[in-house]
């Protein structure tokens, strides 16, 4: 899974290949971010040191492949992926 999280509050999934299979706007209140996708249900996701725990996965931040879509230092023009093991 990979997510992408914008500046203006929206987000993207790609999971198993699919390219926006979720899309919706979030926020952000301390280490909590909520979802609420555009079908209308919402979803909800922990940071802890840094790392996204979300639906079941642990995602890291990864840099902006191109830095013409903002600063790869923000988190909002990272995605969060890729899966990795968290136990």
């Amino acid at each position: 899974m990979t997510q992408i999280l914008t500046p203006a509050g929206r987000y993207s999934e790609t999971r198993a290949g699919r390219r926006g299979a979720y899309t919706g706007h979030f926020w952000l209140d301390r280490e909590r971010i909520t979802y609420l996708d555009d079908a209308g249900f919402w979803a909800f996701g922990q940071y802890h040191d840094g790392v996204l725990h979300h639906a079941g996965f642990v995602l890291e931040p990864t840099p902006a492949d191109d830095s013409s879509r903002g600063d790869p230092s923000s988190p909002w023009s990272s995605a969060v992926g890729p899966l990795r093991d968290g136990g």
